[in-house]
C-alpha cells in the first residue's frame, strides 16, 4: 500500500501510541521500553511531524495512515493532540480499535464562547509558530509554562528568586562542538540538529515572567566563566554536564570517546584553557 508516495507494509500491533504537538514517535520510547515483552507497541509519527513533517495534518489524513499501517484490533493510545486525534480515529476505524486510553485529552469544550476564545488563542499561537519556526516555540512554551506553574503555586505576596543559564551562555563550549559536528566523522549524526537549548535574554525572561501574572519584576545577566584545574577535571565535567545530549546522538562508544577528544583538545587551545563560558540570569517576581 502506498501513501504519498511511501510504500508501507501493514504491521502487526497489540499497542498503538500518538505522540502530542511537536513531538514525534520517539517520544514514546520510555513507554515502548517498559512495555517490552507484553505488548507489540506501534508508535508512528503523525502527519504534520517527524517523517512525515510535509504531509497535510488532518483527521481523516491520520484515520487512512492508521488503516495503511496497521493490522488491528488493537488498543489505542493518545497523548493531547494525539488524544484528541485518537478520539476522532476510535469512531472512525470501528472495531479496529478495541480500546482506547486518553492521556491529557478531552472531548473539548461544549460552550460555543469558550471554544470560539480557545480558537482564537489557538491562531495565535499557530501564527507564532510560523514565525519563529517549531523548535524555537517549544522551548518558548516550555518556558512560559513553567513560570505559570510556579506563578499559581505562590500564595498571594509570594515571591520568586531564581537563577540560571541566560544571554550567551556557553556560547563559545557550543561553537566547539559544532566545530565537530560538521566535521566529515560526525555530520550525519547532527545534520542540521538545533540542540536542546534555550538561553532567554533578561528582556525576554522579563516578559514572559509579566505573561506569567508575576509583578515587581527584576531580571539581569551575570558573566561567570568557570576555568577547570586540569584535563581530566575539564573531560569528565564536559561528558556529563555539558556534552551529553551530544553524546546520546553518537550510536557507540568509540563515537562518543572520539567527540570528548576532540572538543578536550580544542579547549585545550582556547586562550584561557578548559574555561566554560557561563552566564547566569538572575530573576525575582512577586504574585500579586
Amino acid at each position: 500500500m502506498s501513501i504519498a508516495g511511501i510504500v508501507w507494509a501493514q504491521m502487526a500491533a497489540d499497542l498503538v501510541l500518538l505522540h502530542g504537538f511537536t513531538q514525534t514517535g520517539a517520544s514514546w520510547q520510555p513507554v515502548r521500553e517498559a512495555l517490552a515483552g507484553r505488548y507489540r507497541a506501534l508508535t508512528p509519527d503523525l502527519p504534520g511531524h517527524g517523517a512525515f513533517a510535509e504531509r497535510p495534518a488532518s483527521f481523516s489524513a491520520t484515520d487512512a495512515y492508521l488503516r495503511a499501517i496497521v493490522d488491528g484490533p488493537y488498543v489505542l493510545t493518545g497523548y493531547s493532540m494525539g488524544g484528541r486525534i485518537a478520539l476522532h480515529a476510535a469512531l472512525s476505524l470501528g472495531a479496529r480499535v478495541t480500546r482506547l486510553v486518553l492521556i491529557g485529552a478531552s472531548p473539548g469544550l461544549a460552550d460555543p464562547a469558550e471554544r470560539a476564545a480557545r480558537r482564537a488563542d489557538d491562531d495565535k499561537l499557530a501564527d507564532r509558530i510560523e514565525a519563529i519556526g517549531v523548535d524555537a516555540f517549544v522551548r518558548e512554551w516550555g518556558a512560559q509554562a513553567l513560570f505559570a506553574g510556579i506563578c499559581k503555586t505562590l500564595r498571594s505576596g509570594g515571591r520568586l528568586h531564581a537563577q540560571c543559564g541566560g544571554g550567551p551562555n556557553l556560547h563559545r563550549a557550543h561553537e566547539l562542538a559544532e566545530e565537530i559536528m560538521h566535521s566529515s566523522t560526525f555530520v550525519r549524526f547532527f545534520g542540521d540538529w538545533p540542540g536542546p537549548w534555550e538561553f532567554a535574554d533578561a528582556e525576554v525572561t522579563a516578559e514572559r515572567l509579566k505573561t506569567a501574572g508575576f509583578v515587581d519584576i527584576e531580571t539581569s545577566l551575570e558573566e561567570a566563566s568557570t576555568t577547570l584545574a586540569t584535563e581530566a577535571d575539564y573531560r569528565e565535567f564536559v561528558t556529563t554536564v555539558i556534552y551529553h545530549p551530544h553524546l546520546e546522538r553518537l550510536p557507540d562508544a568509540s563515537l562518543k570517546q572520539a567527540f570528548i577528544d576532540r572538543v578536550t583538545e580544542l579547549a585545550a587551545t582556547e586562550p584561557v584553557p578548559f574555561t566554560l563560558d557561563y552566564w547566569r540570569l538572575n530573576m525575582q517576581g512577586r504574585k500579586p
